[in-house]
């Protein structure tokens, strides 16, 4: 640190000896006038700094020695003073613990029932107190018995005899202290505390025997029957926090009590911090490494509630201070920190076992040798001042003047006139700098020249690179147009081919059951025929009209369940072409529209000797466009037999959907194919990727149906496959399409 204030005072001389006078500092940057003027400052700032070096070491070696004896001397008062406090609670615990004793033992063959019962009574909330007549908690113990205590003479003699000590001794040891009591373990409490009524703030919860005093009095926490000191607490009656002093008090034997007398740490902090030397501060830390008093930590002590560990604030210098001082003991000591910038005064303090802490900065001491050391910097740069204002008028003659003319020059040169040139005559450094400078100027005026001619033919391929990538951007913008017309003539003759594939399947189903009406007609006409001639020979008989009937009877069943099954099919594909005109927006349940598209499709399924499933629940109603819908169920089935079963028979397709909520419905198509590889998988919306391109395949499919699930039914779709397991597609729609 020495080292340090060294460095500033030798800044400070700097600062003085360049103050108003820079021009003399430009000069001694020159050759012309280094030899001089800093040969003669290096030795007067020699002289100047050894003297303030000599004076600062002296007088911190005079300080140090001071203030450590002070600081000494502080820690160990402060300690002491802290100690004869601690000490005379603990006296008291001792006397009050013999004379509560021998008064008990006094009164071992009585039942002071009758005074008892003049002074104490039970209240309304069950707790035994000081009579309500009588209770005055400035001039009298507050009391109170828990509920559940059986009062029978052994309490009551407890009990007496401590209201009684303590209604003598309580005004004599709160002097000083904030409480004096008897505490009965589990069974109630006898205080004497002016600031507070312990009995009347007591309820039937509460439970002396989980206090602090109480807890270190027991046999298992103190088997030597010593007196100890608490942790410090927060006490819910006092509203403040407070360290204990307990001594227990045994008879024949048995634990009967505790006596004990509480410190304020308020007091102690006020004390602790209202009392220190000019630039210090002081803390009190206990051995086991927790903060009870800081200037700077008086509401986190008040948040830790008196367990405020020095590790837990993360306050590096704190902690420094607890690992410097934790092995201090006896006598007060001066320790350093682990950086030695602080010295801290550390002195025990009898009873709790606590460390009495003043931290000592030691930039004070500097401080002060360092304003003894100003003085001597400040007359010797005020000499050296005074010198070189001398030397400078000698050399503002040789050289000030002719590094005029040089500043003259460049200041022209910085505003672009060219013109001036300095005298490079003189054969000295002045002369070699001119003639550099000369040459400088005819340098920079060719390089501009150079520049300006570069900068000519840059703009001219600038503008040819901007003429060629316009050109450029034109031919793309051609090339997207391109693009987007063929896009939309792949979509159209996509949707085309779906609906040629459509017809082409009603077309074959409808063969059938039309071909079926035309065979039972022409059969029909026949049986008409011979009933005819029958009828026109007089050959008729009943056996042949009974004959005739049946068999009309049945070919016309046959005739007509043949032309419904074409009507059916007629209708369904009517719906199916009039959903896949457009995209008409309408009511409708699901399951009619996936029955009536799976009618359309099922020729060319079955024609490949695949299998579809259908499970569709129905009364699922949506607000939508069912041709969307169909469109996207004839793209699941028409991709999965192109090229989920490429190459393969016997495959499984199944299609179902489910409510999932009230406003939403899932639509799920998978197949048992070869599935697609995990490169294909990551471009499947792609539009225009195909794995199929020039054998029939547009790449538009599935991007056809990520546009219409998420665009137009706002939906999101979910595509899982993997080779040889097949594929499957979810899709998640809302049961009433967006609007627009």
């Amino acid at each position: 640190m020495e080292v340090v204030a060294i460095f500033q005072l030798m800044t400070f001389l700097g600062l003085g000896m360049t103050f108003g006078l820079d021009r003399i500092v430009r000069l001694m940057q020159r050759r012309l006038a280094r030899k001089l003027v800093l040969q003669l400052g290096c030795v007067m700032a020699l002289i100047i700094g050894s003297m303030t070096w000599l004076v600062y070491l002296d007088t911190m070696e005079k300080l140090r020695a001071s203030a450590l004896n002070e600081l000494r001397e502080v820690a160990d008062n402060r300690a002491r003073e802290a100690g004869i406090l601690f000490r005379v609670a603990q006296d008291s615990t001792y006397q009050l613990r013999d004379e509560y004793v021998r008064r008990l033992k006094a009164m071992r063959q009585q039942d002071p029932q009758v005074e008892f019962s003049r002074w104490f009574g039970k209240w309304p909330d069950g707790l035994t107190r000081v009579r309500q007549t009588l209770d005055d908690h400035t001039r009298l113990p507050s009391v109170y018995l828990r509920p559940g205590v059986m009062i029978d003479a052994d309490v009551r003699r407890r009990t007496l005899a401590a209201f009684e000590l303590l209604r003598e001794w309580g005004p004599i040891m709160t002097g000083h202290f904030y409480s004096a009591y008897i505490d009965l373990p589990g069974e109630g409490l006898i205080m004497y505390s002016p600031s507070v009524n312990w009995g009347a703030e007591a309820n039937p919860e509460t439970n002396n025997f989980d206090y602090p005093p109480v807890q270190n009095a027991g046999p298992e926490k103190n088997s030597s029957r010593q007196n100890n000191w608490t942790e410090v607490y927060f006490d819910d009656k006092a509203k403040i926090y407070m360290v204990s002093t307990v001594t227990p008090v045994d008879l024949d034997g048995r634990w009967i009590a505790a006596a004990s007398q509480d410190v304020s740490i308020q007091e102690l902090l006020q004390r602790t911090h209202n009392s220190h030397l000019p630039g210090t501060y002081n803390l009190i830390l206990s051995r086991d490494g927790r903060l009870i008093a800081h200037p700077q930590f008086e509401e986190k002590l008040k948040q830790g509630g008196g367990n405020l560990l020095v590790v837990d604030l993360k306050d590096e210098l704190l902690a420094d201070i607890q690992r410097s001082t934790k092995n201090v003991a006896g006598a007060a000591q001066v320790v350093q920190n682990s950086q030695a910038t602080y010295s801290l005064g550390v002195a025990q303090i009898d009873g709790p076992d606590w460390l009495f802490v003043t931290v000592y900065p030691n930039t004070l001491m500097q401080q002060q040798a360092f304003g003894s050391a100003r003085y001597v910097l400040v007359l010797g740069a005020f000499g050296l001042i005074i010198l070189l204002v001398l030397v400078y008028g000698i050399l503002d003659r040789n050289v000030r003047v002719p590094l005029k003319k040089l500043e003259t020059a460049v200041d022209d040169l910085a505003q672009g006139r060219r013109h001036r040139t300095i005298d490079a005559e003189r054969p000295d450094e002045l002369g070699q700098l001119g003639r550099a400078f000369n040459y400088m100027v005819d340098e920079l005026v060719s390089r501009e020249d150079q520049l300006r001619e570069n900068n000519v033919t840059l703009e001219y391929r600038v503008k040819e690179r901007t003429a060629a990538l316009a050109a450029t951007n034109h031919e793309l913008e051609d090339v997207i147009h391109r693009l987007e017309h063929t896009q939309a003539e792949l979509i159209s003759t996509e949707k085309r081919a779906a609906l040629g594939a459509l017809v082409a399947g009603v077309a074959h189903e409808l063969n059938t059951p039309i071909g079926n009406a035309v065979l039972i007609g022409s059969t029909m006409k026949d049986h008409l025929t011979d009933f005819a001639r029958d009828l026109d020979s007089g050959s008729l008989k009943r056996s042949v009209v009974e004959a005739y009937v049946a068999k009309n009877s049945s070919a016309a069943e046959v005739l007509l369940r043949s032309l419904q099954n074409a009507a059916d099919l007629i209708s369904s594909f009517k719906q199916v072409a009039v959903d896949r005109s457009g995209s008409a927006r309408r009511l409708f349940t699901l399951d009619k529209v996936i029955h009536d598209i799976v009618t359309t499709l099922m020729f060319s399924v079955s024609r490949t000797g695949h299998t579809l499933e259908v499970s569709v629940p129905e009364r699922i109603v949506m607000d939508s466009y069912p041709g969307a819908i169909g469109q996207l169920v004839t793209n699941f089935i028409n991709n999965a037999v192109l090229h989920g079963f490429e190459g393969r028979t016997g495959g499984s397709m199944h299609l179902v959907a489910l409510a999932t909520d009230l406003d939403n419905v899932q639509i799920s198509f998978s197949d048992s194919g070869v599935g697609i590889d995990e490169a294909s998988l990551k471009r499947v919306f792609d539009p225009f990727f195909t794995t199929k391109l020039g054998k029939g395949g547009s790449g538009l499919g599935l991007h056809v149906v990520y546009t219409i699930v998420t665009d137009l039914l706002g939906g999101r779709i979910r595509l899982w496959s993997a080779p040889d397991f097949g594929t499957q597609i979810v899709i998640d729609l809302p049961l009433v399409a967006p609007k627009g």
